[in-house]
C-alpha cells in the first residue's frame, strides 16, 4: 500500500541532498505525491545550475553537501523567492542562521511531514527563510494518519 500524502499538484521540487540514494527516494516520493522532482543534485554547484536553468517552485536542501554547505543554495533560493525546507541530520539549533530560519525536517526524514511541509510551502506562502522562523507543529497534524 502506498503512503498517503497531501497532493503536490505538479509542484516542481529541487532535491539538494548529498546522499544520492536518499535523494532518489525523495524523488520517488515526490512523484507519488503528484509533484515533479528536479534532481537529486549532491553539490552546491549542481543546485545553482538547476536553479538557473529550470523552473523551481520549491526545494529540499540538506545542510551538508559534497562540496560545502547548503547556505549558498539557500541564499540563491531566497533571492529568487523560492520557498525551501531544510532536511538534515544535524540539530536545527546548530545550523547556520541562513538554514536555521527555514522550515526544518530532521533526518531520518518523516516523509508525511516532509510532504505536508512542501504542500504548505506551495499553498501561497511567501518565500521562507528570510529571517522568519516557521512553526511546523500544525503540519504534524496534517501528516499524521487519522485512522479513517
Amino acid at each position: 500500500m502506498s503512503a498517503q500524502y497531501p497532493p503536490l499538484d505538479g509542484l516542481s521540487v529541487l532535491i539538494v541532498e548529498d546522499e544520492f540514494i536518499i535523494g532518489m527516494m525523495l524523488s520517488t516520493e515526490i512523484i507519488r505525491a503528484g509533484g515533479i522532482p528536479i534532481g537529486p543534485v549532491t553539490s552546491v554547484g549542481g543546485a545553482l545550475r538547476q536553479i538557473e536553468s529550470r523552473i523551481v517552485q520549491a526545494a529540499i536542501v540538506d545542510a551538508k553537501l559534497i562540496d560545502g554547505s547548503g547556505v549558498e543554495v539557500a541564499r540563491c533560493l531566497r533571492e529568487r523567492r523560492i520557498p525551501f525546507v531544510v532536511a538534515s541530520g544535524y540539530d536545527s539549533a546548530i545550523l547556520p542562521r541562513e538554514l536555521r530560519d527555514a522550515p526544518f525536517v530532521a533526518k531520518p526524514i518523516s516523509l508525511p511531514l516532509l510532504m505536508a511541509t512542501l504542500k504548505g510551502l506551495s499553498a501561497g506562502s511567501p518565500a521562507l527563510g528570510g529571517g522568519e522562523s516557521r512553526d511546523l507543529s500544525t503540519l504534524k497534524d496534517i501528516a499524521a494518519p487519522d485512522g479513517s
